[in-house]
């Protein structure tokens, strides 16, 4: 804002001194006419007067006159010059400070829609619904009585939804024949398939942040990785890694992609959830940011 108010007072000042200078010029016209035309240049102090000889005389002190008077029309056109240039500058500037109006309004709806959406992700985190399968709660011997074996909601579906999916992936398959086809399968028939209208809308919501920032194109590259480091800190672990499943289904477009471009998985704890993932995903997904 300060190089703008500078570079505008500059060109102002400039403008005003051109104004000046052809006044100036224009108000001296006749008397400068007067002194050709009269061989008005004896009267000069003795410093300013020419040699005699140069002095118009006779016949020639109109041609002299008039030789003067055609430099009006080079200077009329240097300062329309000069005007049109101000003109030019003075538009490119008031474009300049328009742009950046409308870049700062929309980083204001931005921030408005950002906020707007993580509240929304915290409601529909509290809608989700998960409860252990009958598989599960037989092999690792839950009483149906119990209160574990009941349907748990918010944080806690979350964390019991990610120790069934690690008993899958612990037990289904084994660390040197795990896929992208496998994990995803476990996903799908565990946790997707089960209980897919609870966690698919809440998954849909942090596909929709990371989207909205990475196609943002007034957001510079520091302010977007600003906006995805305070997502991924609204997300505990076991929401993270169950992402991270999510991302491998079909249905889930490019949410593997988005996952991996903004580093979202860099801190998952480590375990076999983050084993089976970082033999899928890209090493992009865990690297801090500095690597």
């Amino acid at each position: 804002m300060a190089s703008i108010l500078f570079r505008g007072f500059m060109v102002i000042a400039v403008m005003f001194a051109v104004v000046l200078a052809w006044l100036y010029w224009g108000m001296s016209g006749p008397r400068i006419s007067e002194l050709f035309i009269t061989e008005g240049f004896l009267k000069l102090p003795l410093p300013l007067a020419p040699p005699i000889e140069s002095l118009p005389t006779g016949d020639n002190v109109m041609e002299k006159a008039g030789q003067w008077g055609d430099g009006f029309g080079a200077l009329n056109a240097l300062f329309a010059g000069l005007a049109f240039t101000g003109a030019l500058a003075a538009l490119f500037m008031q474009g300049h400070a328009a742009d950046k109006q409308n870049k700062d309004y929309h980083r204001q709806r931005f921030e408005s829609s950002y906020f707007e959406l993580l509240a929304l992700l915290r409601e529909t985190r509290r809608e989700v619904r998960f409860r252990y399968s009958l598989p599960y709660r037989k092999a690792n011997k839950i009483a149906t009585s119990s209160e574990r074996s009941k349907v748990q909601t918010e944080a806690a579906a979350f964390r019991t939804a990610m120790y069934e999916l690690r008993y899958l992936v612990r037990t289904r398959t084994t660390a040197t024949r795990r896929t992208q086809a496998q994990l995803e399968k476990l996903y799908r028939l565990g946790i997707h398939a089960r209980f897919e209208s609870t966690f698919g809308p809440y998954f849909r919501i942090v596909y929709t942040i990371l989207r909205r920032i990475k196609d943002d194109k007034v957001l510079s590259e520091p302010e977007k990785i600003q906006y995805s480091n305070l997502l991924r800190s609204q997300l505990t672990s076991h929401e993270l890694a169950l992402a991270g499943f999510n991302g491998l289904m079909p249905q889930a477009n490019d949410f593997d992609a988005l996952l991996t471009e903004f580093h979202m998985l860099k801190y998952l704890p480590t375990g076999i959830a983050r084993r089976a993932l970082e033999e899928v995903y890209d090493p992009t997904a865990f690297a801090a940011r500095d690597d």
